[in-house]
């Protein structure tokens, strides 16, 4: 298995499932990507996979304070996608296996 062998593993999870993924898979690294409402808005928009219904829902969800996080790295999202994925790489590059030393 790939925790098992130190490799990094990315998932795509709901923040209300940081705190347990943190509790149970160690060391754990979260990188929240965010964007603001107007972009985020657009570019669900453009997907055509939701309804205004489910795009309102979406961004509610996204915005609520009880779902607020402390990641370890963010990536601002208001950029082009290039930018934001050259920036999720940079990060992932930059994260230290487990059991190596950070810093």
């Amino acid at each position: 298995m790939d925790l098992e062998a130190g490799r990094h593993v990315v998932a795509n999870i709901s923040r209300s499932m940081i705190d347990l993924v943190r509790a149970r898979f160690q060391p754990s690294f979260v990188i929240e990507i965010a964007a603001s409402p107007d972009i985020l808005l657009h570019r669900l928009a453009t997907r055509g996979r939701e309804n205004a219904v489910m795009l309102s829902a979406r961004l509610e969800r996204a915005s609520t304070p009880a779902l607020a996080i402390t990641p370890d790295a963010r990536i601002d999202n208001n950029v082009a996608p290039e930018m934001a994925v050259a920036a999720f790489l940079d990060i992932l590059n930059d994260i230290p296996k487990a059991g190596e030393a950070n810093g």
